[in-house]
């Protein structure tokens, strides 16, 4: 449908380059290279691009099936200001925005933006970003369309998997301990 909003955020497979799937087990093999004889990095199996690559389109569809909000896209910290005086808070860069699962939004700042020692007790951060979305939304909907922690933490499990395909398909397959030790 001409109207239809497409879907947010980079991530998703109905927003990436077709081919990606197909690369997805040689990236992630060079990324896996690149990191695991580095003692200070703990390498993932150098199969994860091979299994990632098998459930991808599984994961897209059950993603798909999940209740939809507005995500932004592109949710990290150097796309969100906020104002000293008042603490008002504003996101730019819309460029990724459409609907999709919030969990796509959750993980993007997780995984860019958020400390090891706040991603330590993830689950108590879905948990407070689960309550606040819920709490926001109009009383009626919530009753009529009610949205349970238990399936928050699904998407959420189901969305750091989509990421992790992009990231080894599409973000790190160049990267290196050196050029990443430069960056912290």
């Amino acid at each position: 449908h001409p109207c239809a909003a497409q879907v947010g955020g980079h991530t998703p497979l109905p927003n990436r380059p077709p081919e990606e799937l197909g690369t997805l087990e040689t990236s992630y093999g060079k990324f896996y290279l690149n990191f695991c004889d580095d003692p200070d990095f703990v390498v993932p199996s150098d199969d994860v691009g091979k299994r990632l690559a098998r459930i991808a389109v599984d994961v897209d569809r059950w993603l798909d099936g999940g209740q939809k909000t507005l995500v932004h896209g592109d949710f990290k910290s150097g796309n969100i200001f906020v104002e000293q005086h008042t603490r008002a808070t504003y996101a730019i860069d819309w460029q990724w925005t459409g609907w999709g699962v919030a969990a796509h939004d959750v993980i993007y700042f997780f995984a860019t933006s958020a400390s090891d020692d706040f991603l330590a007790n993830y689950q108590t951060a879905l948990w407070m970003y689960h309550f606040a979305f819920v709490s926001e939304l109009d009383p009626g909907l919530r009753h009529s369309r009610p949205w349970p922690y238990h399936e928050t933490h699904r998407m959420f499990k189901l969305a750091t998997l989509d990421f992790m395909r992009w990231a080894f398909a599409s973000r790190f397959p160049n990267e290196t301990p050196k050029n990443m030790r430069k960056r912290n």
